[in-house]
């Protein structure tokens, strides 16, 4: 005996559903094969521009850090030096010889 109508019905409507989710698949797939594609060229133009490791951006860091830490010391040094040489007394010698007349 043929199916029923209902059961055909039915039938056709599970089929739908599952060509349906074929193509949501098909396409789910293609969508993770271009972004594992983009991810790998992605990786191939980082690794060409070279660019450093979190460790050595973070070395590179403490060491700019420190040179700027002695930076604004030497100027603290050079300034008070200064200071000291404008408020010396007149007549007190700095040690320096005249420079010779030509």
């Amino acid at each position: 005996m043929p199916p029923s109508k209902p059961s055909r019905t039915r039938a056709n409507r599970i089929r739908r559903e599952l060509a349906l989710k074929q193509q949501q698949l098909a396409h789910a797939e293609q969508t993770v094969a271009k972004h594992e594609e983009r991810k790998g060229r992605l990786k191939q133009e980082n690794q060409a521009l070279n660019m450093p490791d979190e460790a050595e951006t973070a070395a590179a860091q403490e060491a700019a850090a420190l040179l700027q830490s002695q930076q604004e010391h030497y100027e603290e040094q050079i300034i008070a030096a200064e200071e000291a040489f404008t408020r010396r007394p007149r007549g007190v010698s700095d040690g320096l010889k005249p420079l010779p007349k030509t």
